[in-house]
């Protein structure tokens, strides 16, 4: 829990501090396209810092969209640290699991912006509706905002237990020393 707790702290002080510093950027762009700071629609602002669905995206497409790309990202994580993978040299783990996540936000973003991450998304969410967006960035896309936080919840441990399955499947005297573990723990 206090991990939760620090990453969406995190999450809220680095969208802050984001809106705070392009804030003379973000009146500009509202002034120039006569909005206030919009959620959705012409000079929409909000998906700077959350994410929210493509407008002909439904709520089941943008729910599966997000434990898909949820799972990707943790079945790659586990194959990079997989101990029986040939491990990355040096301090490459994160940078491949870096470029992953950029590869997703490529390939899916114009879905529904990627979340992958609960606090990554609502603690945004929330900086903007206590920033003036309003209530809007709750209700936008079909009320799309608790998708980022269930489906990245399935798609994580969905990810790994594909994984585990079907690339890192438990070979039998594997299995027999987890089931010896168990009973003496």
């Amino acid at each position: 829990i206090p991990y939760t707790i620090a990453q969406f702290l995190g999450a809220f002080a680095g969208s802050g501090l984001a809106y705070l510093d392009h804030k003379s950027g973000l009146d500009a762009m509202d002034a120039a396209n006569g909005v206030i700071k919009a959620t959705s629609g012409v000079g929409a602002t909000a998906g700077i810092f959350a994410t929210y669905p493509a407008s002909h995206v439904g709520v089941l497409h943008a729910f599966g969209d997000e434990v898909l790309t949820t799972a990707a990202l943790l079945m790659c994580v586990f194959a990079v640290s997989d101990n029986k993978n040939i491990a990355p040299k040096g301090n490459l783990g994160p940078v491949i699991i870096g470029g992953l996540v950029a590869l997703l936000i490529l390939g899916f973003g114009g879905i529904t912006g990627v979340a992958m991450n609960p606090a990554r998304d609502l603690a945004p969410r929330i900086m903007t509706f206590l920033a003036g967006w309003g209530s809007e960035v709750f209700t936008a896309g079909n009320n799309y905002w608790w998708i980022p936080i269930v489906a990245p919840m399935i798609g994580a441990p969905l990810g790994g237990a594909v994984y585990n399955a079907f690339i890192d499947p438990p070979k039998e005297n594997e299995q027999q020393q987890v089931n010896l573990m168990s009973w003496t723990s």
